[in-house]
């Protein structure tokens, strides 16, 4: 175990929105995302850590292996925290600038602007997303806003940069499940998210290195429920963010532990 007068251990979170979101709101301080969470989680173990989030709004793996270089490298961690594949898996009949658009939360407070985002944007997206759900009823899985091969693709390269680079611990999440709302929207996402989980398990697998560890952070869900754990259906409460914290607490003492 590392004593308390070393360097914090470095540990970068990167990932999409899943990363950065607490839902509903935190209530005080004390509540927070897992990255947030880790640090006092370690020290409760007599390890010092500092967390840095690189993760975007919306973000996705292709364009988190272009920002590889400032995202992850430019702060030479000792763990990497790797989240995402909600996006990824999802059928692209909305193309991802579109969801973007309707879902942002960077506003603008022109006049004009509030006002189409109060009276018109709504009506809008209801409709996009009507198209989606009709879309996706007759889909057979063709469509991705990135393929699951393309994924894996994506996921190693990042993982291989940044054990050749660092020598860090690589942990990737896998993805939460689609809760009844999601599957509203987007039906048959279930299957689609049953073929990301055993392409991320093939590709953990296929790296075959014990410092790469896929962490099942969906099955924390099972005792918290979908309604507490996700309460928007997409990020997870403070409540589920303590469950991954936990996990990643645990990985990383076992890694530490290890001689």
């Amino acid at each position: 175990m590392s004593d308390t007068t070393q360097p914090p251990l470095r540990i970068v979170v990167l990932g999409s929105s899943c990363s950065l979101w607490v839902s509903p709101p935190r209530t005080h301080r004390d509540e927070g995302t897992y990255g947030e969470l880790l640090p006092g989680l370690l020290a409760e173990h007599g390890q010092p850590a500092e967390v840095r989030h690189t993760g975007k709004w919306f973000d996705m793996v292709n364009e988190a292996r272009r920002r590889y270089e400032y995202a992850v490298r430019a702060h030479y961690p000792d763990v990497l925290i790797l989240n995402y594949g909600l996006a990824e898996e999802q059928p692209n009949f909305l193309p991802t600038w579109i969801v973007r658009h309707f879902t942002s939360w960077d506003l603008s407070s022109r006049p004009a602007a509030v006002a189409y985002r109060r009276y018109v944007a709504p009506r809008l997206w209801r409709l996009a997303r009507s198209w989606q759900r009709l879309a996706a009823r007759t889909s057979t899985r063709v469509s991705w806003r990135l393929s699951p091969t393309r994924f894996a693709r994506e996921m190693r390269r990042i993982i291989d940069l940044a054990r050749s680079d660092t020598r860090c611990l690589v942990l990737v999440l896998d993805v939460d499940p689609p809760d009844a709302r999601l599957l509203h929207w987007i039906p048959g996402l279930d299957r689609r998210w049953e073929q990301y989980q055993e392409m991320l398990r093939r590709l953990i697998e296929e790296i075959d290195d014990p410092e790469v560890r896929l962490v099942a952070n969906s099955r924390s869900l099972e005792e918290l429920g979908l309604t507490v754990g996700l309460p928007d259906g997409m990020h997870r409460s403070a409540a589920g963010h303590v469950a991954t914290a936990d996990l990643l607490a645990d990985e990383i003492i076992d890694w530490l532990n290890r001689p």
